[in-house]
């Protein structure tokens, strides 16, 4: 009987066509793809992070990826940042150095300007994760290019809460 209805005739819609348009706020924000993208993969980041399950950390990957992908880099860009320096950390923690640390320094130049303490501890926790390799030419650079942009090691994984809102921003732009 339902399968006679147009409604089950027609194309299915994507969750997002379906989406209240009348919630607002976070919840509503999650009817672009992007932002949802960007919230799961943070969210399974974590569990990848607190459980250790590789298939955490892959679907994380790939809905941080996915994320990075949607979300317009002018009207997103600490979102877009925030994933791309979450999907660098999880690389690197999984033993993944050259991707990893291929993402952070794309995550470097989307930072770039954009004022976030969020923003600035996750790129220290980048540094430390980089520093712990540092026997490696290409983590060594790694360190370099973010101590470069935070100030040169000024702020650790552990202090880096401490510092409040900080603007990531490159010495070439501190002259202009």
């Amino acid at each position: 009987m339902l399968a006679t209805h147009a409604r089950w005739r027609s194309p299915p819609l994507s969750a997002f066509e379906l989406a209240d348009e009348a919630v607002t706020g976070w919840v509503g924000s999650l009817r672009h793809p992007g932002l949802l993208y960007a919230v799961t993969g943070h969210a399974v980041a974590e569990l990848a992070v607190r459980d250790g399950s590789e298939a955490d950390v892959r679907d994380a990957q790939r809905r941080l990826a996915r994320a990075i992908d949607a979300l317009n880099p002018t009207t997103h860009a600490r979102s877009r940042a925030l994933c791309t320096v979450k999907l660098a950390m999880l690389c690197l923690s999984s033993g993944e150095l050259e991707q990893g640390a291929s993402w952070a320094r794309l995550g470097v130049l989307a930072a770039t300007g954009i004022t976030s303490a969020r923003l600035a501890r996750e790129l220290a926790a980048v540094r430390v994760a980089a520093d712990a390799r540092a026997d490696t030419p290409e983590m060594r650079a790694l360190v370099a290019c973010i101590d470069d942009v935070t100030g040169a090691g000024e702020v650790s994984a552990g202090d880096a809460g401490q510092v409040g809102r900080v603007v990531v921003q490159t010495r070439s732009n501190e002259s202009r």
